[in-house]
């Protein structure tokens, strides 16, 4: 049952898409390069699963069930 249990956790936990925010503060982006601070930002260490544009190389976009931003990709690290 445990190697079944980490099994599924090793598979489920990681994603191809996931960074981390590597600078102190990121705020979220509703555009490319225009800083919002109606949501607190983003700390250090803050995991994220972002999406890489095309049409911005500069930024990764991240949509969740509530709203989707952009963050600028050199102040994220990818960690998979």
């Amino acid at each position: 049952v445990l190697l079944a249990c980490a099994l599924w956790r090793n598979s489920h936990a990681y994603a191809a898409d996931q960074y981390m925010v590597v600078t102190e503060e990121l705020p979220r982006e509703p555009k490319p390069g225009r800083p919002s601070y109606e949501f607190p930002p983003l700390r250090s260490g803050a995991i994220v699963r972002a999406s890489v544009s095309e049409e911005v190389p500069s930024h990764l976009r991240v949509e969740t069930a509530d709203t989707s931003f952009w963050l600028p990709a050199e102040q994220l690290q990818k960690i998979w």
